[in-house]
């Protein structure tokens, strides 16, 4: 979750400084905070996708929910993002068979090796290759092995995204607040 914190001493000095009314800075607020979450959440699923070496950007859209808090006071986003292990289809890369190994997976994340797999094609959509697991004794039910992406995104987000969010806020409060007093709405 992304929490943004900032101080209301900047506020005010934009606010005087601008001659802005108590409602214009809140109405500003309120939509910086959207456009902010916004972009945010474009940052991340464009970054998602050509760091972890996504095949289709549909899959992060799923796993990227934005909340929004509304309240009498102060109103806050949150970002959400869904790390845990992925579907190995979903990343670019081939898979490879090995009768004593098993199967493996490479993609722009790394290789994973999985002892127990065994490659088919895809029966999602039928096309591609996915490597998949016996779930029990028996031939069905199978399972796709999935690949983890928790760490690798951690460090993405903390490093290109929570640094920008500050910028990202003021940049859309201090020109939505001009607009609103230049044109006195």
């Amino acid at each position: 979750m992304i929490g943004l914190h900032f101080e209301i001493e900047g506020i005010r000095e934009i606010q005087e400084a601008l001659g802005a009314t108590d409602k214009q800075v809140k109405l500003s607020m309120h939509r910086a905070m959207d456009r902010t979450a916004a972009t945010l959440r474009k940052m991340s699923q464009k970054g998602f996708q050509s760091e972890l070496g996504l095949r289709r950007l549909a899959f992060i859209r799923k796993r990227l929910r934005e909340m929004k808090f509304r309240g009498t006071g102060f109103d806050g986003v949150r970002l959400w993002y869904g790390l845990n292990d992925m579907p190995i289809s979903y990343l670019k890369g081939g898979v490879r068979a090995s009768r004593r190994s098993g199967a493996s997976k490479s993609s722009q994340i790394g290789t994973f090796h999985y002892p127990h797999g065994f490659i088919l094609k895809n029966p999602k959509n039928g096309r591609g290759r996915s490597v998949f697991y016996r779930t029990g004794p028996s031939r069905y039910p199978l399972k796709e092995e999935s690949a983890p992406i928790k760490d690798r995104m951690d460090v993405y987000i903390e490093d290109n995204i929570f640094d920008q969010v500050p910028d990202i806020f003021w940049h859309h409060f201090s020109s939505d607040l001009k607009s609103r007093v230049k044109f006195l709405t």
